[in-house]
Parts: C-alpha cells; sequence; structure tokens
C-alpha cells in the first residue's frame, strides 16, 4: 500500500481528504448564526485590516530575510498482521513487513528555504535543500509546491493547489462570508480581538474558522480555517473514491508575532486524514492514513545589505543543489533532528521507489507539464506531432523528437517528420538550441523547415504546448494553405519574472497553395519577429531543467509583430500587428471571463499574412464534428476559410451562470458571447483573391457546460445572429466539445 500511496501522493496530493477530530471551538461553526448588525461590526473590522496590510507587512520594512523550514509526512494504520509464526519464509517476509509498517511512514518531504527583500530589487525565495522519500530524480513539481501561503493577501488560496478557497481576509471574499466579533482576550501582552468567520449557505467550499486580531495594529496574530464535506463519495474528475466515511476535512493554522513594528510568520500547520475501507473475506476493514505539514519560520532580520546578483534571475529558484547536497544544506533550516522514523522513511521508501521504478514514472508523466513532450530516457518524443490532419494534406502521420536534459543541460536537437496522405508530400524540420542565460531561462536557436501553414493562423508561439495540439485541431478543417522553406535563427528569454519575450530573424520561401492565379509561383520572404508575453501575476521557479511555471494568475497579455523586409533579396515589404489581452473578472460573485483582441496590417501584406482569426469549422455533419474543440480564439460558427481582414476587432465574454452540482465545480454552465468585425483593405493586400471581409459585426452566443466528463471535458452549443445569420438552423448552430485541464490551469 506504501507504494500505490507514494504515487498517489506525488502526484495528485490527496486532494481528497479527511482530517483528524479536533475539538476547537470552530468545528460548530456551521451552526454559527450571525443577524446583520453582527457581521457589520465585523466587517468593517476585516476591512480595517485589509487597509493595515502592507503597514503590518515586512515588506514596510524596506529589506528583511528569513528562513522557511518545511516538512511534509504521511502515514496509515499498520494493517499488516503480525505473523504468529515463524516456520517458513513466507512468514519471515511478513514479519519484516509488519516491522518497517510499525517503525516508518508512506512519505516524508523536507524542504529549507531562504526568503528575502528589497523595496528597490523585488522579492526571492530560493529553496536552498529539499528531500522528497523514494526520489531520486529532481522533481521540481513537487518541491516548488507551497502548500500553504504565508501571506493571505489574495483573493483565494490553496491547500497543495487542489483545492481552492476563497480567502476570508479580503475585499473580494467578503461577498462570501458571514462574520461575527466572538469576544477579546489577553495573549503575550497583547489584546486580541477574535473573529468567528463562515462561508455563506449557497457557497460551494463552506470554509469555517477564526481569526485573531490585534486590537492596536489590526493585524493578524492567528488564522485558524477549516472545511468539510459530507458524503462517501470524493469525485476528482477520472478518479472516484469512496468508502471515506461521513465526511472530509481539511484544518489549517498560521501564527504571527510583532517584530520591529510589523507582524512576521511563526509557524504554519496543515493536518488531514482520509478513511479507506477494504475488504477482505467478505469484511470491510477500515484504514486511516493521516497527511501533516509543517512549517517553521526563523532567524528574522532586517536592514540586511544586498546586491542585485542576490536578485538575478526568477523570483524562485531551486538550484540542482539543493537536491544533491541535501544532508549539508538542510542543516541550518531543521527545527530539530529527525527521529529514527523519519530516518527509517527515507531508507525504506527509496527502497520502495527503486522497486517500483517512481523515476521512470515520474519521467513518463512530466509530459502533461512539458509541452506534451513523453520521455524516453535523453529523448522526447513530441506528442502532437504524431497524428493531426487537415483537407488540404488530409491525414497527416509523423514523429517528432527531441533532447532533454537528461542528455544535456545546456544544449539540445529537435527534429520532426510528417506524412499528408492527401497530398503526398513529406514535410521536415530540423533545429537545435542552446542555453545561454540559465539564470533567465534565455535559449538561442536555430531551425530549418519545409512545411506548410494555414493562411492566416500562425501558431501560439508563447502558449503551453496544450495550446499547440489545440490549434492543430483548429485546423483539422482549413483547406487554404501556404508552402513554407524557411530558415530561422531566434531568441527567447523571461525578463522580471513574468515577461517572455522572443526574438526571431527569417529567411523563406513561400508557395501559395490555394490561389490557382500563383500555382507554383514562389516568393522570398526576409521576416523579424517579436513574440512577447505579459502575465503580471504568474510565478515561475528556476529549475535545473528550465522553468516551471507555480503560480498562474490573471490578466495575460500578448503582443506579436512581424516585419518582411526587402532585405536579401525579400519581396514583401509589410508589418503584421495582433495584440490580445485576457482577465478574469469578480464583478458578481460568479466569474466573467473577458477576452479583447485586435490586429492590423500595414503595408502591402500577401493575402495568407492577413487574418483569418476566429475561422473555424461548421459542418454539424456526423458525430464526429463534436470533436473540434471550441475556444477563447475561435467562432464556432464561421466556417473556415470564409474571411480574411487587413485588420480586425474581437471580443469575448464568458459569464458563469450556475452549477449543476454545487459541491462541486463540475458541470458549472456559462453564458458566452462573442463577436469581431474586420475590414479588408484591398489597397493593402497582395493577391486578395476576392476574398470576403467581415464588413459587419459577426456574432453568436452560446451555453457551455463545462467539466461534465472526467472533471476537464464539457459541450458547448452555439448559434450565430445578426448581419450574418443564414436562417437555416443547421449552418447557424454548432455543438462543440471544451476542455479544462485544471492540473495544468488550462481552460478553452
Amino acid at each position: 500500500m506504501k507504494k500505490l500511496f507514494l504515487f498517489i501522493f506525488s502526484f495528485l496530493f490527496l486532494s481528497f481528504v479527511k482530517a483528524q477530530n479536533n475539538e476547537d471551538q470552530n468545528i460548530n461553526l456551521e451552526t454559527l448564526n450571525i443577524t446583520a448588525k453582527e457581521d457589520s461590526k465585523a466587517k468593517k473590522l476585516i476591512l480595517e485590516v485589509i487597509e493595515n496590510r502592507y503597514k503590518n507587512s515586512p515588506k514596510s520594512l524596506g529589506n528583511y530575510e528569513f528562513k522557511e523550514y518545511s516538512k511534509v509526512y504521511s502515514n496509515s494504520d499498520n494493517t499488516t498482521p503480525l505473523p504468529t509464526t515463524m516456520n517458513s519464509v513466507k512468514d519471515s517476509i511478513q514479519l519484516e513487513n509488519w516491522l518497517r509498517n510499525e517503525n516508518s511512514m508512506n512519505f516524508l518531504l523536507e524542504k529549507g528555504v531562504r526568503h528575502f527583500f528589497d523595496k528597490n530589487m523585488g522579492e526571492k525565495i530560493k529553496t536552498e535543500a529539499y528531500r522528497i522519500s523514494g526520489i531520486q530524480t529532481p522533481l521540481v513539481e513537487l518541491a516548488a509546491i507551497d502548500p500553504i501561503p504565508y501571506e493571505l493577501n489574495d483573493n483565494k488560496f490553496n491547500f497543495f493547489y487542489f483545492k481552492t478557497f476563497i480567502n476570508p481576509i479580503s475585499k473580494y471574499g467578503m461577498n462570501f462570508y458571514d462574520y461575527r466579533i466572538k469576544d477579546t482576550i489577553q495573549q503575550n501582552n497583547l489584546k486580541l480581538i477574535r473573529l468567528n468567520f463562515k462561508s455563506l449557505k449557497d457557497a460551494t467550499t463552506p470554509l469555517y474558522g477564526t481569526i485573531l486580531i490585534d486590537s492596536k495594529s489590526k493585524a493578524v496574530a492567528n488564522f485558524y480555517a477549516e472545511y468539510q464535506t459530507k458524503g462517501t463519495i470524493v469525485d476528482k474528475g477520472s478518479l472516484q473514491i469512496t468508502g471515506f466515511g461521513k465526511s472530509q476535512n481539511y484544518e489549517m493554522e498560521s501564527k504571527y508575532k510583532p517584530y520591529k513594528d510589523v507582524w512576521v510568520p511563526v509557524s504554519q500547520s496543515y493536518n488531514a486524514s482520509f478513511i479507506r475501507s477494504t475488504k477482505k473475506d467478505s469484511i470491510e476493514i477500515p484504514t486511516k492514513t493521516f497527511i501533516k505539514v509543517e512549517k517553521y519560520f526563523k532567524d528574522f532580520k532586517t536592514g540586511v545589505e544586498f546586491t542585485s546578483k542576490d536578485f538575478k534571475g526568477y523570483k524562485n529558484e531551486l538550484p540542482p543543489s539543493s537536491f544533491k547536497n541535501f544532508e549539508e544544506n538542510i542543516i541550518p533550516y531543521r527545527a530539530k533532528p529527525l527521529t529514527n522514523i523519519e530516518k527509517n522513511t527515507y531508507l525504506y521508501i527509496d527502497e520502495e521507489g527503486k522497486k517500483e521504478n517512481i523515476d521512470l514514472i515520474i519521467k513518463k508523466a512530466r509530459f502533461l507539464v512539458n509541452g506534451f513532450n513523453f520521455n524516453l530516457g535523453k529523448i522526447d518524443v513530441m506528442l502532437p506531432e504524431i497524428i493531426g490532419g487537415n483537407e488540404y494534406e488530409g491525414f497527416r502521420l509523423g514523429l517528432g523528437l527531441k533532447t532533454n536534459s537528461f542528455f544535456s543541460p545546456q544544449w539540445g536537437l529537435n527534429g520532426r517528420v510528417n506524412y499528408g496522405f492527401r497530398d503526398k508530400k513529406l514535410k521536415y524540420a530540423l533545429g537545435a538550441n542552446y542555453l545561454i542565460n540559465p539564470g533567465n531561462n534565455g535559449i538561442l536557436s536555430v531551425e530549418y523547415m519545409d512545411d506548410v501553414n494555414p493562411a492566416g493562423r500562425f501558431s501560439p508561439i508563447l502558449r503551453n504546448g496544450f495550446n499547440y495540439m489545440r490549434n492543430v485541431a483548429v485546423n483539422s478543417k482549413k483547406y487554404e494553405f501556404f508552402g513554407l522553406k524557411k530558415y530561422s535563427i531566434s531568441y527567447d528569454q523571461d525578463f522580471y519574472n513574468n515577461l517572455s519575450l522572443k526574438f526571431g530573424v527569417h529567411k523563406a520561401e513561400e508557395e501559395n497553395l490555394f490561389i490557382k492565379e500563383l500555382k507554383a509561383k514562389t516568393f522570398k520572404n526576409t521576416l523579424f519577429t517579436l513574440n512577447s508575453r505579459w502575465s503580471p501575476n504568474n510565478e515561475y521557479i528556476k529549475a535545473p531543467y528550465g522553468k516551471y511555471e507555480i503560480k498562474s494568475g490573471y490578466p495575460h497579455f500578448f503582443f506579436d509583430v512581424a516585419q518582411a523586409s526587402s532585405l536579401l533579396n525579400g519581396d514583401f515589404d509589410f508589418t503584421r500587428l495582433n495584440f490580445s489581452a485576457e482577465h478574469l473578472f469578480h464583478f458578481i460573485p460568479a466569474e466573467t471571463f473577458v477576452k479583447f483582441s485586435a490586429g492590423t496590417t500595414l503595408g502591402k501584406t500577401p493575402l495568407w499574412y492577413t487574418f483569418n482569426e476566429g475561422s473555424h469549422v461548421n459542418n454539424n455533419n456526423s458525430l464526429f464534428d463534436l470533436f473540434s474543440f471550441g475556444g477563447s480564439d475561435t467562432f464556432e460558427t464561421m466556417p473556415a476559410d470564409a474571411f480574411y481582414s487587413t485588420s480586425y476587432t474581437s471580443l469575448l465574454l464568458r459569464q458563469k451562470l450556475f452549477s449543476i452540482n454545487k459541491k462541486s465545480e463540475g458541470g458549472s454552465a456559462y453564458l458566452v458571447m462573442k463577436t469581431i468585425y474586420g475590414d479588408l483593405n484591398k489597397q493593402k493586400t497582395l493577391f486578395d483573391n476576392n476574398k470576403y471581409s467581415l464588413n459587419n459585426w459577426y456574432n453568436e452566443a452560446g451555453i457551455e457546460f463545462r467539466k461534465l466528463l472526467l472533471n476537464s471535458i464539457g459541450l458547448g452549443f452555439y448559434y450565430r445572429f445578426g448581419a450574418y445569420n443564414s436562417g437555416n438552423f443547421k449552418e447557424d448552430f454548432a455543438i462543440k466539445t471544451t476542455i479544462d485541464l485544471p492540473f495544468l490551469d488550462i481552460s478553452f
């Protein structure tokens, strides 16, 4: 059982848990009755806490540093029977297993982190040491996760990133909680106000708790929260667990103390347990498993002198030495020496990890967060390249390979080959890259490709691998392409933690494949490109094999520029600009997603470089059409390749309406509105081919039911109205698949 638990814990972090019994008064807060008068007084106090948050934060001191020690461990009831005899090899093995279960735990993780801050240079969080029982591979995805945020200043916080709760100490959270001031107490020569809170009746995540607030500074001295669910089934997408008993609970507590007129963290804890039933000889045997997280903060210092070198690179950093030199690096961080049981846990679980080949499983599973690249040792298989297709190539079969950090931490090779069964042509690409700036993931790349590209559509370069995969699916019904033989050299790097830039120079030979008058004619194109993404609320951690996203938050901004030049005998001289911004608002308690996009071309632009954004497919001829993905950058009722524009503007609104199951996010219904307007300036277009432009607003509305299956897959129903409504229901109506991958923060 330890082997199975190790695997589940490593990748799911046990998002379904039942807390241990706790006699704290907050257990009964669910029955608390709060009057409007009491709530008004308490909310005023919460507002004072929020307004004084920066004054009470150590950031107001100008600079500081401190150490953080984290320990995550888990264990289960020892269900291995104690042998009654010692007459066989089986008996000796049974005794050995019993002793191991009695003298070790299921899982142990330790981490030592150094925090430092300077008002001019920002914040740095450097993991100096970490170790995970049973794993010999540096698993940044697990080591980087902070299960409990010590600064409770965001609208939401997470338990292990799988259960998201609305923060009651936020202006946004005040829409979701009732509050009551209970009393005042004296503690450590401080007068503290005790405030109780509980989620509103209809909340999907009913959180209850108590906050101790310093009456003088209005700072949080203690925060305790608990979450309770009822029922015997916990459904987390593809994994459904039954037999947990009557309820599951989460508990957390954060403690703070005054330091030089501010408040600094002292400790945090997270406690959880669940009961699992197994059958043996028709008898149900309950097994209780608990998880505990302990965090301690120490050595707080201010007035420290830092240099710019201390803050170089990403805000979060996890260097290779933190894993390789763990025993040496963890000593200054440990709150106390490990117990014998904890030492045995490393010893025994490491052995089990080797037997189960957990490291190999980790390498294979990493493709989900690695651009859908499946690991085969030092080589990754690029899964999106295997199967594809479109109306021009027909069925597209291929193979893409690239080296990874196990091949070399600094340089790599990549290549792919594809074959279209309709156009009967082979396509291929070869490339190499070199890591010039490890601190900011600065990569220099060179590539040659001989392939086709959909007219008016270009892959979202700075989006993740799943978006690329989806982009292939969007193009599956397109039939207007241009051939592309291209040499490229590019450099991409991250700046200021959450700004990504990519510069490229390309020399291409292009052939139009859908305009008859241009058949067999080729054009030379010298192209300079700039792609940028700014996500001010995203956070990344520098890992030994690149970077890993540890926090994703709106808004996101994308800006892309392509400049064609007459240099090197180029036939074109135009500029292509494209911008998009997306944000998740909370004007009302139900979320509102907004995406704005616009683009334009300057100069004489060939038709295949104008905008065909939003073109999708609306066949509805068979059940297979449902497998086309609906998304935030497509119009589901718009026929493919129907419109081209030299400039366009589009807006998408997605408003959450209700959840079919109020106890989970599954089956949430959304109202979707999309509109786009474009113009095809034929004075600015080369080879316009008598194409239509969007010279009226193209509108469609729909209802999406998201996360109906496997907590990820849903259905959307869309209808075209306004100037482009045809009056034929089959043409104006579309049904598409929607997808959400919550563990990757991907949603379309």
